[in-house]
């Protein structure tokens, strides 16, 4: 969902937004550690796609982890939304 479903969809509910904040979360050291962590299946939304997906998705994720010569932080961002009770 979009943020503004997340948002209307609390508001219908009897909630507003208070504060919004987006953090950057290092998932794993290097981009070989996390082609690791992948291969081994550490995430359960792996289960939602299809297996030839996931495959072509992995092999593109180690053939990129080969060619690091100097390992770099693999990061995400995650946005944090508090809402309260109006």
């Amino acid at each position: 969902p979009t943020m503004e479903d997340v948002k209307e969809c609390f508001n219908r509910h009897g909630f507003r937004l208070t504060e919004f904040e987006t953090i950057e979360q290092m998932e794993s050291p290097s981009l070989q550690e996390y082609a690791e962590r992948i291969r081994l299946r550490t995430y359960s939304t792996f289960e939602l796609i299809p297996e030839h997906e996931y495959e072509a998705g992995l092999a593109a994720l180690q053939a990129a982890a080969s060619l690091e010569q100097e390992p770099q932080p693999v990061t995400s961002t995650i946005d944090v939304l508090v809402f309260e009770r109006v």
